[in-house]
């Protein structure tokens, strides 16, 4: 997959003071799905691919993406152990302010219910 430019993701406009917190980042961007950088799934006009989803076309998991985040998850999750400290998931998503609007036909992320079935984010 070629490389992604941050320069490819221009967020709404925000006046929040807050700092982000340590966490998974994952990035939309008019051209790819990047998890910490890693480019994950190719978007097309707004869309990924019916084939990187377990359903098809109306299905919003992507699969590509539930791996690597289980992945992450798993580490993360070894990691506290090590240190015998709860784990804490804690995801970013940042996009591009014309990816997720909500009146946009492109739109193809869904409010997540708190925590996946199979990866705990």
């Amino acid at each position: 997959m070629a490389n992604i430019q941050l320069s490819e993701i221009e967020p709404p406009r925000s006046s929040t003071q807050l700092q982000l917190a340590e966490a998974l980042r994952i990035q939309v961007t008019p051209s790819a799905i990047i998890v910490d950088g890693d480019a994950v799934v190719p978007v097309r006009r707004g869309f990924v691919d019916p084939s990187y989803k377990k359903l098809g076309v109306n299905d919003y998991l992507i699969l590509p993406l539930e791996t690597v985040v289980q992945q992450h998850a798993n580490r993360e999750k070894k990691i506290a152990s090590m240190r015998g400290e709860p784990w804490r998931p804690k995801l970013s998503l940042i996009a591009d302010k014309t990816t997720l609007t909500a009146s946009s036909p492109r739109c193809f992320i869904r409010p997540a219910r708190r925590g996946s079935r199979t990866t705990g984010w």
